[in-house]
């Protein structure tokens, strides 16, 4: 169930997380439905007052370091 056409958007979504901008490119953000036909799915969700929820998907294959504040 792979359209390699889908794959072909040049858009990267670009995201910011405490003031370091990085793009991902759609591969990343970007899956088939697996229940709808010519369907597609994007790894972001709505985390209502909380902010937004990156899913597992949208980081595959991306190394993220993160450096926790000194207590």
């Amino acid at each position: 169930m792979y359209n390699s056409n889908m794959y072909n958007i040049n858009d990267c979504a670009e995201y910011v997380v405490q003031g370091t901008t990085f793009s991902l490119p759609p591969l990343n953000y970007l899956f088939m439905h697996t229940r709808e036909s010519n369907a597609f799915c994007i790894g972001v969700f709505n985390n209502g007052g909380s902010g937004t929820l990156l899913g597992g998907i949208t980081f595959r294959d991306t190394l993220i370091q993160v450096s926790a504040p000194s207590a």
